[in-house]
């Protein structure tokens, strides 16, 4: 039996960076993507997909068509929040488009993660 494994030549990665520190602007907008050269090992095309603040943690959903961050907003709004996105064209500077936020329930939230069947 022969086995064929086919991988992505290029894929779109996600970055979530902080927006605010100790109450200033950093200067980033949120969330980042960019381009994985797979067979190269290569990073590029870095360009903000999404203004969201303080997203310091991400997952992405196994159907690939959402991405969630975890939203560090509690020194600006008292509370911390976690953002549900929709993935669009990632190519773009508006590749993610905020589709709900709930809070938290506890400050300081550092990870998050989603089951296989998108829960």
């Amino acid at each position: 039996m022969l086995t064929t494994f086919l991988a992505a030549a290029s894929m779109t990665g996600w970055i979530g960076t902080y927006t605010t520190s100790n109450g200033v602007s950093t200067g980033s907008s949120g969330i980042y993507a960019f381009q994985w050269d797979t067979q190269h090992g290569v990073m590029s095309g870095i360009h903000p997909a999404g203004a969201t603040t303080n997203p310091s943690f991400l997952a992405l959903h196994p159907s690939g068509r959402f991405l969630y961050a975890v939203n560090e907003d509690a020194p600006s709004s008292g509370t911390d929040h976690i953002t549900a996105f929709a993935i669009g064209d990632a190519g773009s500077s508006e590749g993610l488009r905020a589709i709900g936020t709930v809070v938290s329930q506890g400050l300081a939230p550092c990870h998050l993660s989603i089951d296989a069947s998108g829960k």
